[in-house]
């Protein structure tokens, strides 16, 4: 899955098929890669696991404080 939004991507999948699209794109196009997600839009990301599995959880805690 690619989610774009005017200049920034987010992209994800299973490692290697990210790795060969961020080396396609690379190809054409220069990019910049700022490693796992944490922070996109004013939307915090948190990935991990625990004893039910893996998960991924967003907040937006700075932006309902300025409300």
């Amino acid at each position: 899955m690619i989610i774009v939004y005017c200049d920034d991507c987010i992209i994800c999948g299973n490692r290697p098929d990210v790795e060969n699209l961020k080396n396609d794109i690379k190809k054409t196009l220069a990019i910049t890669d700022l490693g796992t997600l944490k922070r996109h839009l004013g939307v915090d990301w948190e990935f991990g696991s625990d004893e039910e599995g893996i998960f991924l959880k967003s907040s937006m805690c700075e932006f309902i404080s300025l409300i």
